[in-house]
């Protein structure tokens, strides 16, 4: 989106948490300092104690692979679309997951997708996938707000999804020594794993009065970045991705001193 173009508006929101199966319960229970760590049931550390874990409670931990990530999306995108009353309109979709890793099956991408198609069969028109990490729900919000922009869609559901409970993933996370715990082979300064999923229904003026929808923030720009210098490494992370970022969004919106940027990295 370049300075001048109409902004996308924010239409609705969606979300699936280890603290709340809405966006509501989830916002509430932050709020309320509520954090849903727990011990994982059988998933040990290296100094055999239960890995502490945030997994979403109401979901059987013998579900795994994409039926799991389906169990934790498809309630938030059912959220969201609740705003938008069936009105014939082109709904794009961008799918925001995490990057090849131990535990994550090589087929996620087409098989969730096509658990959406199955729910919502017509809904969504042109639908993407991005894989880009803890950045990925900003990259999918840019390319919905670059296809809006371009006239391809009128509007357009960004979600993303991500689950570190598979044991192959818990194993890796304590290997790569990011996992949170007190063993000689885990961080005191690490995570504690968990799963989530976040939807937001972004469209355009036209969209939200032929859906009498009230919007509740407007997207001015959107900045991606990229880190040459990562976790892992012996170089030291200087922003420089995260510079890039906010030097587009900054540029575009000129001198307005009420506007917010969200930034993620």
């Amino acid at each position: 989106m370049s300075r001048g173009q109409p902004p996308l508006y924010l239409c609705a929101f969606g979300a699936s948490t280890p603290i709340g199966r809405d966006m509501w319960a989830s916002a509430a229970a932050a709020r309320a300092g509520v954090c849903g760590f727990r011990e994982h049931p059988f998933m040990v550390d290296t100094a055999g104690e239960p890995m502490r874990i945030a997994p979403a409670p109401w979901i059987d931990f013998e579900v795994e692979g994409v039926e799991r990530y389906a169990e934790l999306l498809l309630p938030a995108v059912d959220q969201a679309v609740a705003a938008w009353h069936g009105v014939p309109a082109r709904i794009g979709l961008a799918l925001a997951l995490p990057p090849p890793r131990p535990g994550r099956t090589a087929s996620l991408a087409g098989d969730l997708l096509a658990r959406i198609a199955n729910r919502y069969p017509g809904r969504f028109g042109a639908a993407r996938t991005v894989e880009a990490g803890h950045a990925g729900g900003y990259v999918a919000l840019g390319a919905a707000v670059a296809d809006c922009a371009a006239g391809e869609i009128d509007a357009c559901m960004v979600c993303a999804v991500d689950s570190y409970l598979q044991p192959e993933t818990l194993d890796w996370i304590e290997g790569c020594d990011l996992l949170h715990g007190g063993g000689p082979e885990n961080n005191a300064w690490g995570f504690v794993p968990g799963e989530a999923a976040g939807v937001m229904l972004v469209g355009g003026a036209e969209f939200l009065q032929r859906h009498r929808i009230e919007p509740m923030a407007a997207i001015e720009a959107v900045g991606i970045g990229y880190e040459d210098k990562v976790l892992g490494t012996d170089d030291p992370i200087t922003g420089k991705g995260l510079s890039q970022a906010l030097r587009g969004p900054l540029a575009s919106l000129g001198a307005k001193p009420s506007s917010t940027t969200w930034c993620a990295t």
